[in-house]
């Protein structure tokens, strides 16, 4: 047992340990007192200690440092001055009856004056009782502070924690993308959810330069890519969209689009229906034609004398349409239709959206290259889908289904863009946020910037995964909606290297220190071990 200080005071939520000499305690490290039961505290704070008086203290740094204190001691070093770490206990863990150790939330404090000692794999064994490894959620392994414990995988329950939401926020650099790959990775071979990976860096699949999910010994089986670029690896499908599955509703939160311009576009779609679009283009194309060879038909549409006489007001439309054009990189030229983008108005991508919605429904995992869309284009594209996904899944549930069908949960990336506060409506997303757990649909958002999303979305992520982060407004807004109580950890969650991260949770009985290591690591291992036998278990690798 590896003494490593004392309690000489304190109280609950803040007890005070004498690191020992010779020790060196680290904020964010993990401390135990007791066999059984035992007291689980972790360190927020350090701060020094002395037996002498700080004017003491004062004078004699003053004469240490003018040279007239050579070898000036007025006790035993180790004893006259030495590191006081300030802790709270985080985990009360007890045998049961059955043998199985059981973790609480402390009330009490432990024994005055006892001596701490530094964890061990064995006093985490509770983290694993129980749980249902078909339907884990692989996060990476134990960390006290700077050390590993290497041997205790980190998992928390999938389908709950996925359908609850989870935010995984940090500053650039500090490994939310790798956290996310480690996370697809061991999610492969899962049956249990399906996932929608909108990946405006082209990062998550793989090439020949860098791995990726295709290089998984079940990518074939469970993996499915689309990319609108040419030049895309063997194997992927052509991401190309009718306009026929583009909705009204699927603009909210894309488009800023005027109550005006709203009424507008649902009165041209119940007129056209799934060809409301084509028809925009058409109509538009067809009368700019005739206006060039006829003047007098003023190079007026079908649809602007329908919607005029609906009294929508002249100019309307053409804001409309100019803005729907954007989005969907569709523009009218000289009396033809240009499509740049995805989206296109001819008779090809008419079912990828219910291809892709049928992928999700069997477990499997769905990743869109989105790095050649502009950013309203990326954005329509997962509405489209989640938009499908929603409904589908509610017609589950009014038919007592849902139950059979496997959790799917959409990664977005930057998830601000969508999930910020809007003056429209609620997107597909947000309403998501709010109620897609009653349908087993999650979200996974990444950010930098969690004080943009609006509080109540951030209440109902249960799970935030905190790497690390050195602006204070940031760590405020994620210490205030936290599932655990965080307000002592803000200098922990600054001092985050990369791949280190707090966990908080309502499925945790604490905030969990973790390290996920490099996914470059985890796809060598997996090669190696499947190479030899079956992959059972992860065992986390050093970078």
């Amino acid at each position: 047992m590896e003494i490593c200080g004392q309690i000489v005071s304190g109280e609950h939520g803040e007890i005070f340990i004498r690191q020992k000499s010779g020790e060196t305690l680290e904020i964010g490290e993990m401390l135990a007192v007791g066999e059984n039961p035992i007291s689980i505290m972790m360190v927020y704070d350090l701060t020094y200690g002395s037996q002498l008086s700080q004017g003491n203290l004062e004078l004699a740094s003053g004469m240490h440092i003018e040279g007239m204190g050579a070898g000036l001691s007025f006790m035993e070093e180790n004893l006259q001055n030495y590191v006081i770490a300030k802790v709270k206990a985080v985990a009360y863990v007890k045998k049961n009856v059955n043998g199985k150790y059981e973790a609480s939330i402390p009330k009490s404090l432990p024994q005055f004056f006892s001596k701490v000692r530094k964890v061990t794999s064995a006093d985490f064994e509770f983290l694993s009782d129980g749980k249902n490894a078909e339907h884990s959620l692989y996060l990476g392994c134990l960390r006290s502070g700077s050390s590993r414990l290497k041997d205790m995988e980190i998992t928390i329950d999938g389908p709950d924690a996925l359908t609850h939401h989870i935010l995984i926020t940090a500053t650039t650099g500090r490994g939310k993308s790798n956290l996310v790959k480690a996370m697809l990775w061991k999610l492969l071979d899962k049956e249990y959810c399906g996932i929608l990976v909108l990946d405006p860096h082209d990062e998550y699949f793989g090439n020949s330069a860098a791995p990726g999910m295709r290089d998984h010994p079940k990518a074939k089986e469970n993996v499915v890519y689309y990319s609108p670029s040419a030049s895309a690896p063997k194997g992927s499908i052509t991401l190309r969209i009718n306009t026929k599955s583009v909705k009204p509703w699927h603009f909210n939160g894309v488009v800023n689009i005027t109550d005006a311009q709203s009424q507008a576009m649902h009165l041209i779609y119940q007129r056209y229906r799934d060809d409301w679009i084509r028809k925009m283009f058409e109509e538009s194309a067809e009368a700019a034609s005739l206006a060039f060879s006829d003047e007098r038909t003023g190079g007026k549409s079908g649809i602007e004398a329908y919607l005029e006489s609906r009294g929508v007001m002249e100019g309307t439309f053409a804001a409309l349409k100019r803005k729907i054009s954007v989005a969907l990189d569709i523009f009218e030229e000289g009396g033809k239709i240009i499509e740049k983008g995805v989206f296109t108005t001819k008779e090809t991508g008419i079912g990828a959206a219910d291809d892709i919605l049928a992928a999700l429904e069997s477990g499997k995992k769905v990743i869109i290259d989105t790095s050649r869309l502009s950013s309203y284009a990326e954005i329509l594209v997962g509405s489209i889908i989640a938009n499908k996904v929603f409904e589908k899944y509610a017609e589950y549930k009014s038919a007592g289904t849902l139950d059979g069908k496997p959790v799917v949960s959409i990664v977005l990336e930057e998830a601000p863009r969508v999930l910020g506060a809007s003056d429209g409506e609620i997107n597909v997303f947000g309403r998501i946020a709010r109620e897609g757990r009653k349908f087993k649909i999650g979200l996974i958002g990444i950010t930098q910037l969690a004080s943009l999303i609006p509080r109540e979305v951030l209440a109902n992520m249960n799970t935030k995964i905190i790497l690390g982060n050195e602006m204070e407004a940031e760590r405020r807004a994620i210490i205030e909606s936290a599932a655990q109580d965080l307000s002592t950890e803000s200098k922990m969650i600054a001092s985050l290297e990369k791949g280190e991260a707090l966990v908080s949770s309502i499925f945790t009985k604490f905030a969990i220190p973790i390290y996920t290591p490099l996914f470059n690591d985890i796809v060598k291992e997996t090669k190696a071990a499947e190479s030899k036998q079956p992959v059972r278990k992860y065992v986390g690798s050093d970078d």
